[in-house]
């Protein structure tokens, strides 16, 4: 996709350039810069604009830049994060979240536990409002504004609030497990998923369900507008899984001597 751009960039381009740098990275799986400048001129992003939003990504984590020292000049490359961003870290800590039990809530830790569950939800009700407002809109382009503006002001503040929430209560845990796990556990539908690709999941999608979690499983098929896409990033998620057991089962350095 060509980004014309005259100017200094709008609020809805910058969004724009953002995903497509970080949809050309995780395409790639690793990618040299020079390759990624020129994949990007291509599609209308300059060099001075690319390398600042680079810098933005790298900088919250998102993509991870890379040096190799040993060729010359060095070269260097761009790739996700580890595990398809972070995705497999989070699912190792739902899945200790589920091994919490009811009755070592003490009642201090269980309000907090509530009161962040109910934060959260308030927060999905108001994202919800503004989807639901821009779809009545009749003119596409002016709801994708609406969506913006409202990004950039009140669910970029509602963001805000919740990580300062989240932070000061990023210490509490039981038995060993932090409470914020047990939140975001709290969100999963794990039953309601797995129901759901019983009924609604299309053939060519058979072969790949109960190899991944059902909840993230029905997200892909769900968020996904094409069959491609849509097996790629599970083929990705599923590597990352195989991936990360590979290595995990791997026996230590003070094993093998």
């Amino acid at each position: 996709m060509l980004i014309k751009m005259r100017g200094r960039p709008s609020h809805t381009q910058e969004r724009r350039f953002r995903e497509t740098l970080f949809h050309l990275i995780t395409s790639s799986g690793r990618i040299q810069s020079s390759e990624l400048r020129r994949q990007a001129v291509q599609r209308g992003i300059s060099t001075r604009t690319l390398y600042k939003f680079l810098k933005e990504l790298s900088d919250a984590g998102i993509v991870r830049r890379e040096v190799d020292e040993a060729s010359t000049p060095p070269r260097v490359f761009y790739h996700p994060p580890s595990t398809i961003g972070g995705w497999l870290f989070g699912h190792i800590n739902v899945e200790r979240a589920r091994q919490i039990v009811a009755k070592k809530w003490t009642p201090r830790k269980k309000r907090e536990r509530d009161g962040m569950g109910l934060a959260f939800s308030r927060f999905t009700n108001h994202l919800i409002s503004v989807i639901l407002d821009a779809c009545e809109m009749k003119d596409e382009v002016q709801a994708e504004k609406y969506v913006d503006l409202q990004m950039q002001t009140a669910l970029s503040e509602h963001v805000h609030e919740l990580f300062r929430m989240c932070l000061r209560q990023r210490t509490v845990r039981v038995d060993g497990i932090p409470v914020l796990a047990a939140v975001a556990d709290s969100f999963l539908c794990d039953a309601d998923a797995e129901e759901w690709l019983k009924h609604h999941a299309p053939k060519w999608a058979k072969p790949y369900i109960g190899r991944l979690p059902y909840e993230f499983m029905a997200d892909i098929l769900m968020l996904k507008a094409h069959k491609e896409a849509a097996i790629k990033d599970i083929e990705q998620v599923i590597e990352a899984i195989e991936t990360s057991r590979s290595t995990a089962a791997l026996p230590s350095s003070k094993e093998t001597h």
